[in-house]
Parts: C-alpha cells; sequence; structure tokens
C-alpha cells in the first residue's frame, strides 16, 4: 500500500479541465491509491459552500493558511486518477507543502488502512 506523504509529486506540472492551464499543479495521490474524489468529499456538497470550502462535484476549493498568509487550495482530480492540487497566488514549496498536508488530512491519506484491514479481517461485524 502506498502511504500518503505531504508533497508527494509524481508528476509534476500536470494539468486538468478543471485547473487554470496556466496554473502549476502537482500531484498529490495517484491511481495507485483506492480513493473516490467525489464521495470522499461529498459532505462539503451536500451542506452547501461556506465562506472557506467549496465543492461542486469535480473540483474542491478550500480557503488554508500557510507561511506566507491565506491562499485558496484547489483539488481535482484528472481522467487518468491522479489527485491535483494547485494554490493560489502560487507561492514558496513551503505554501505547496502546508496545502499537501490539508490536502491529505481531508482526503484521508493519513490514515493507516493496513491496521483497520487487519482489525477488521478478526471482527466479524466489520469484516
Amino acid at each position: 500500500m502506498v502511504r500518503f506523504e505531504a508533497g508527494y509529486q509524481k508528476r509534476e506540472a500536470v494539468r486538468s479541465q478543471h485547473h487554470e492551464p496556466h496554473k502549476k499543479a502537482v500531484s498529490v495521490a495517484g491511481p495507485e491509491i483506492p480513493l473516490d474524489f467525489a464521495a470522499t468529499l461529498g459532505r462539503y456538497r451536500r451542506y452547501g459552500p461556506d465562506g472557506v470550502n467549496c465543492f461542486d462535484g469535480r473540483t474542491f476549493r478550500k480557503v488554508i493558511r500557510t507561511p506566507e498568509g491565506l491562499r485558496l487550495m484547489v483539488l481535482s482530480c484528472d481522467e487518468d486518477g491522479y489527485i491535483l492540487l494547485s494554490v493560489h497566488p502560487e507561492g514558496t514549496p513551503g505554501v505547496y507543502k502546508s496545502a499537501s498536508t490539508v490536502a491529505g488530512k481531508l482526503l484521508g491519506l493519513t490514515f493507516n488502512l493496513e491496521a483497520f484491514y487487519a482489525f477488521a479481517a478478526t471482527d466479524p461485524r466489520v469484516a
């Protein structure tokens, strides 16, 4: 199993129809991680946009605090299954590291699924 690490950049400068083409977008997770992007972030759509979070079913936007101040973090999933992250306005690597950490927590990429699966295998109510 691939574990999430903040700053995961398997593909740099990848583009998605949901990202502005002139903006830098980095991959925070690849298709090897079993993740349903829309279902994972669906709670933000069910309750509607607020002042900090907005999800339209394809693109998630969140205002985050970074070492350089407030930024708009944009997440989307491209046609190859890569989850793309961009930050507006762009900043230093520290800004992307902060955004990657937030993205990993939002998407549940920091959870130890191997331990959960081992636990679930021993409990017939969960298995």
